[in-house]
């Protein structure tokens, strides 16, 4: 099977609770690419792959991270799991095991997002949020969103989380509030 090899992988590194959620993201985010146009089995990969790094704790994330220079902000330090991300990516490509960019991007964006998020981007993203196991409050609203517009259910989600964040006095990575000013000014407007 194509994917047999990525789920082994994920089987002997992640808990039976977080690789069933990266299993429903890998499906979610196959069909979001099916509906908005994406290549659909990059959207299951990445979907798929995108927690591989949250098998390691808040140190060794950091360890990782400044070992492939991949801090971007002083925030980092203080929140390694925001690097899990960027680190699983990483980790992919230097082993050799996903070479495809966009892949990997998708991946490195899922957590905290970006500025000029690619649409597949956007659906690993989105998948993650949004996938049939989650119940954060205004979940359903984003899942309506999303059924009808990428873009408008990106942006429920982006304002969901970052009004979370701001209610429990938790850091906002710089690049999730680049993403919501690229949101406004560029894609919805």
């Amino acid at each position: 099977m194509k994917y047999e090899q990525f789920r082994t992988l994920l089987s002997q590194e992640l808990g039976p609770k977080r690789l069933a959620h990266c299993q429903r993201v890998a499906d979610t985010a196959a069909q979001l690419a099916e509906k908005y146009g994406a290549d659909v089995d990059d959207a299951y990969l990445a979907g798929l792959m995108h927690d591989y790094a949250k098998k390691f704790d808040q140190s060794r994330l950091y360890e990782l991270a400044k070992e492939g220079q991949l801090i971007t902000d002083p925030c980092e330090e203080k929140v390694p799991d925001l690097l899990h991300g960027v680190v699983g990516a990483y980790l992919l490509e230097e082993s050799g095991r996903i070479t495809n960019k966009a892949v990997l991007q998708a991946m490195a964006s899922h957590t905290v997002g970006r500025a000029n998020m690619s649409l597949l981007d956007k659906i690993v993203y989105l998948a993650d949020y949004i996938e049939p196991g989650r119940t954060t409050p205004g979940l359903e609203a984003v899942r309506q969103a999303t059924e009808k517009n990428l873009d408008e259910g990106l942006f429920l989600a982006l304002s969901n989380t970052l009004s979370w964040l701001l209610s429990e006095k938790k850091v906002i990575h710089p690049n999730s509030i680049l993403m919501y000013n690229w949101l406004i000014t560029e894609v919805l407007n």
